[in-house]
């Protein structure tokens, strides 16, 4: 089941809206890379498609990771919405540069934290892997590049995956 609830949620204690018109629901999960969800909602005389709207949160059930909370974007004239992990919200994040000398990923992601320019609250960040490697980074760029792009993010580095 799908539900609907506001964009402050940061934990949910409630269900939310019951989307319980909803004609389909697909979600794509690639590893380290997409997390979405494609929703089609009719158009009838309850009018919750009309809560369909960019400043909501849609939690969906994942196969892997239990439930997740979306975020729509795109809404058209035939009702649908396309929506993004609610992580893609932080992996814009500006992220000063880094050096780290034979760390584990843990302290890197702890560096991470450090070298945000504003705030990645309320999102945490773990890890269990132990190997020590380098992580330095020359300039400023996004959260993004640091965690996922390439063979010298993080999750390069100590070949991990983001879940």
């Amino acid at each position: 089941m799908l539900y609907l609830l506001d964009k402050e949620v940061q934990t949910v204690k409630w269900n939310g809206i019951p989307l319980y018109e909803a004609v389909s629901a697909r979600v794509k999960e690639t590893l380290n890379g997409d997390f979405t969800l494609t929703l089609k909602y009719p158009i009838t005389d309850s009018h919750l498609y009309r809560l369909l709207k960019v400043d909501k949160l849609i939690k969906a059930p994942v196969p892997e990771l239990g439930e997740q909370l979306k975020k729509p974007v795109e809404m058209d004239e035939h009702v649908e919405v396309l929506c993004y992990h609610i992580t893609d919200d932080i992996m814009q994040h500006s992220i000063k540069p880094i050096g780290n000398s034979q760390v584990g990923c843990m302290t890197a992601l702890s560096s991470v934290v450090q070298a945000a320019k504003t705030s990645l609250e309320p999102f945490s960040f773990t890890s269990d892997i132990a190997k020590r490697r380098d992580f330095n980074t020359t300039e400023t760029t996004t959260l993004y590049n640091v965690l996922l792009d390439g063979a010298h993010s993080i999750v390069g580095t100590w070949e991990g995956e983001l879940t």
